[in-house]
């Protein structure tokens, strides 16, 4: 019986030391995707295992469209960690920021004032479950469900070579992250993964969004979902999801640092451009489906310009 009966399984590629699976219908199957970030060849990759997460999926993803989140979530509660790293970066006041719907997903823009001004465009919510970070090193995230209530992240960072020398990469170096918590159990805080599963797993396993009011400054929140239902409706119609890829020539390498600006700033680390890198003029990227949030004046938006710190006791 052996020679006759099989298991049913799902077929495995694999690219840059990492195993992908696709479980969708075969006679459906696109192309595994060659991000930049898997295909590059002038730099090293690493690859961290983090904490399984006690929620689903989406509450990670949506945390990538809520770009504010980084002022009042990580600048302050660092700041009140006192940790020793500089943490100036992520308590810049905000000025504005934006969403612009592009065939991968969305662009984040945004621009602070103040001392440290500056503005820039890129972090991708890559479409369905993924993050592309590009403004202090490149990062891909991947939030991979394990059930309706339970997510794994796994996240490759590139570290280019300075002269953008090739390097012949054998193994990809992986670890798992510490734990999120301390002796007391609770979260400790210390770190942004921390932070970040502190903010998901306390809605619950599945936040219930009907009881839920979005504002102003969740605009990048209500685009996904308004990009994540579109699909659905176009899958269940029998069509295929966005950010698919079918043209072989078109996967040698898919340019998702060239969607971003320049980098322009340095956190605890160098800061890097991938050598070869070909950027999109802003122009081609933005459109009228380009929505800009304005930051009123108050906590994240001081009069004055100069870097908000929290009070004692806030």
């Amino acid at each position: 019986m052996k020679h006759t009966l099989r298991h049913g399984a799902y077929p495995i590629q694999e690219l840059a030391g990492i195993l992908f699976a696709y479980l969708g219908p075969p006679d459906r199957q696109p192309l595994l995707p060659r991000w930049d970030i898997l295909a590059w060849k002038n730099g090293t990759r690493k690859l961290q295992i983090r904490n399984v997460l006690a929620c689903n999926w989406l509450q990670a993803e949506e945390n990538t469209a809520d770009f504010i989140h980084t002022f009042f979530l990580h600048g302050w509660t660092t700041i009140k960690q006192k940790e020793a790293y500089d943490v100036g970066f992520f308590t810049r006041p905000f000025a504005r920021y934006g969403f612009q719907p592009c065939p991968w997903g969305i662009v984040k823009t945004w621009e602070y004032e103040g001392q440290d001004a500056g503005s820039g465009w890129g972090n991708l919510v890559l479409f369905p479950t993924m993050l592309r970070q590009t403004d202090v090193m490149s990062t891909l995230h991947w939030r991979v469900p394990i059930d309706d209530e339970h997510t794994t992240i796994f996240q490759l960072s590139f570290d280019p070579t300075p002269d953008g020398s090739e390097i012949a990469q054998v193994d990809l170096p992986w670890e798992y992250e510490s734990s999120w918590r301390g002796a007391d159990g609770d979260y400790h805080l210390k770190t942004f993964s921390s932070q970040d599963g502190m903010a998901w797993e306390t809605q619950g396993a599945i936040w219930d969004r009907t009881k839920e009011h979005l504002g102003y400054s969740d605009r990048g929140i209500a685009m996904l979902r308004q990009m994540l239902l579109q699909q659905v409706d176009l899958v269940e119609e029998g069509g295929d999801p966005m950010a698919l890829v079918f043209d072989e020539t078109a996967n040698q390498c898919i340019n998702l640092e060239g969607w971003s600006s320049p980098r322009a700033t340095t956190l605890g680390s160098r800061s890097i451009d991938v050598a070869g890198v070909v950027r999109q003029p802003k122009e081609e990227i933005f459109d009228d489906r380009y929505e800009i949030v304005e930051v009123p004046y108050g906590t994240a938006r001081p009069r004055s310009g100069d870097r908000a710190v929290p009070k004692e006791g806030s």
